[in-house]
């Protein structure tokens, strides 16, 4: 046996291929660089779930050229349906991954889908479990289930390669949040990018995969767990609805319901407003004076998203010119920002939640003071 494996593998040194089946659309294919799919075929970003998968390519900007989601890359990912305890068919070696928590809708990946973390390896929790996504909201057709194994931070809080180690928050845990920095990389199902706003997590400059849950940016439908990915306006596009569909599913509060449960991650610097974008109304997310931002992501009018010099780190808010606390303060999100002085002139920032550094009372959140150079209650 041994000698048939010497001649096998002299054989293949004398010039052995690996030919590609034609049958793509039916099996699973790894590959490491276009050139190892078929014509007409991409190669699509797996990220920390396992090696990349060739699939059809597509057009992002043609809905027509795809029949499930078109990635921001470019690559046509098969969309299923979860059906109780089962799913309608995937290609052999995938499964139905849930990416809306309010209704059935899947995306076929090569990944194993668990409900629950007894489901998975050491080392790993299920989604649900490390998002906190709670098992059923009362009165509201909900699933968290049909997800897929996460890494969790070691004893030393140290996450696997492709992750960063999102610290400690009020009452969450340390989570392991997949990277997405390199060009062309994709986050897994129901996360989605926030590029460049790693400093969020304690880690400046990086670019990590997040819930896609409504206000977010996104590229696609599959990142999306609430809300659609639509268009907002200026080349954006956001976890949302239509105004009119915010309406049915709020009954009534439409957008701003949206804004309420928006808010976290800008900070609460926030507004949700029903803007006309690309022939249709939208609840549309804009930060307000001191929201995090990133040119994926709009300001409201009259401000911009400036680049600021924080600890030897670039981070990026919505902020405008002004003279005074009062120019910052924004009757749409009060007490969000302060006007911090240049010698080009002032600039609005975010006032600091507590525990967060300041000079004075008025670069602290509503509520608290500057007690030693440190946000705290009084």
């Amino acid at each position: 046996m041994r000698r048939l494996w010497i001649v096998v593998l002299a054989l293949c040194a004398a010039g052995c291929s690996v030919e590609r089946p034609d049958d793509l659309l039916t099996r699973l294919w790894t590959c490491e660089v276009q050139e190892d799919c078929l014509d007409g075929w991409r190669c699509a970003d797996r990220s920390v779930l396992g090696e990349d998968f060739c699939r059809p390519a597509c057009d992002p900007a043609d809905a027509s050229s795809c029949d499930g989601y078109c990635t921001r890359n470019g690559e046509c990912l098969s969309r299923c349906t979860l059906l109780g305890d089962g799913a309608t068919e995937c290609p052999d070696g995938h499964s139905c991954v849930r990416t809306d928590l309010l209704s059935g809708e899947g995306v076929c990946y090569p990944v194993e889908t668990c409900s629950r973390s007894d489901e998975c390896a050491q080392g790993t929790l299920c989604f649900n479990d490390v998002f906190d996504l709670p098992p059923v909201l009362p009165g509201v057709s909900y699933a968290s289930d049909q997800l897929y194994c996460v890494a969790v931070p070691d004893e030393m809080m140290r996450c696997p390669t492709g992750y960063l180690v999102a610290p400690a928050a009020g009452d969450s845990p340390a989570t392991c949040l997949p990277r997405c920095d390199s060009a062309g990389s994709r986050c897994p199902p129901g996360l989605t990018c926030l590029r460049e706003l790693g400093y969020l997590f304690a880690q400046p400059g990086a670019s990590a995969c997040y819930p896609g849950s409504w206000g977010v940016p996104c590229d696609d439908d599959a990142q999306c767990l609430l809300g659609r990915c639509l268009a907002i306006g200026e080349g954006r596009r956001a976890c949302t609805y239509g105004c009119g569909e915010a309406d049915r599913v709020f009954e009534g509060d439409g957008c701003e319901a949206l804004e309420e449960a928006s808010r976290g991650l800008r900070l609460d610097a926030l507004e949700v407003r029903c803007l006309e974008a690309e022939g249709r109304d939208v609840c549309a997310p804009l930060g307000t004076t001191g929201a995090p931002c990133n040119d994926d992501m709009r300001c409201a009018e009259g401000l911009e998203c400036r680049r600021f010099l924080a600890g030897g780190s670039i981070v990026r808010f919505c902020s405008r010119d002004c003279a005074s606390d009062a120019e910052c303060n924004d009757a749409r999100a009060p007490l969000t920002a302060y006007c911090e002085p240049s010698a080009g002139g002032g600039s609005c920032l975010p006032r600091s939640f507590e525990g967060g550094g300041c000079e004075r009372a008025e670069q602290c959140r509503l509520g608290l003071i500057c007690r030693e150079n440190v946000c705290v209650a009084p």
